[in-house]
């Protein structure tokens, strides 16, 4: 089969993560193929932040919260 077709047939979402920190190389790689994504007339810039200090995240996570109610 398709290694591309294969990798499309076989994935699967992930709703729950491990607390790991990701090597700082491992990262840049998924940057990089994030990077590489298309988007609509590739017209679009991606743009990623990487947030890895723990009360950031959570302060993040409640300003979503917050913002889904109103």
């Amino acid at each position: 089969m398709n290694p591309v077709i294969e990798n499309i047939m076989t994935r699967r979402s992930v709703r729950s993560y491990d607390s790991i920190e990701i090597a700082k190389d491992a990262l840049q790689t998924i940057i990089d193929a994030g990077n590489m994504a298309p988007s609509g007339c590739n017209a679009q810039r991606w743009r990623f932040a990487v947030v890895t200090d723990k009360a950031f995240r959570k302060r993040l996570l409640e300003i979503a919260l917050w913002s889904v109610k109103i």
